[in-house]
């Protein structure tokens, strides 16, 4: 089953036109392609709270003037889970793009369900946005 992406309102800011949540992100030095290992939209726990460990791959497109944009994990009603998120600076140029992989250390899910990342700069959600769940690992 594919993830669902939600879509902001575009303004002058970037715009994430890819986002993507999976195991592992390589990037070739010499050039500059990204490989990424494990796309997932499903992390399996059997209890909760659960703890996992994940990248986020988003390739940024636009904007105008440096910007500061955040990465952040909502559940279902729209909270934080990260009390301090991966935050980078960004100063787009007429047709730029960038692409950006962070890293999220044992992520504590309080509870089973779905959850999005998402890309923000200041209050404003920049782009698409990824959704994956916590789902109950059943027992074989």
């Amino acid at each position: 089953m594919a993830a669902k992406k939600r879509k902001a309102v575009s303004g002058q800011g970037p715009h994430a036109s890819i986002m993507l949540v999976c195991d592992a992100v390589a990037r070739d030095p010499s050039t500059g392609k990204s490989t990424l290992y494990g796309v997932f939209d499903r992390v399996h726990a059997p209890k909760t709270p659960a703890h996992a460990s994940f990248w986020t791959y988003a390739r940024l497109v636009g904007g105008h003037g440096q910007k500061t944009i955040s990465f952040q994990i909502l559940d279902e009603k729209g909270r934080s889970l990260l009390s301090e998120p991966p935050t980078f600076s960004y100063t787009p140029t007429e047709g730029s793009t960038a692409e950006v992989a962070v890293f999220f250390r044992e992520v504590e899910f309080p509870k089973f369900g779905k959850f999005v990342v998402a890309a923000f700069s200041g209050r404003q959600q920049v782009g698409s946005s990824y959704e994956f769940s916590v789902a109950k690992r059943q027992q074989s």
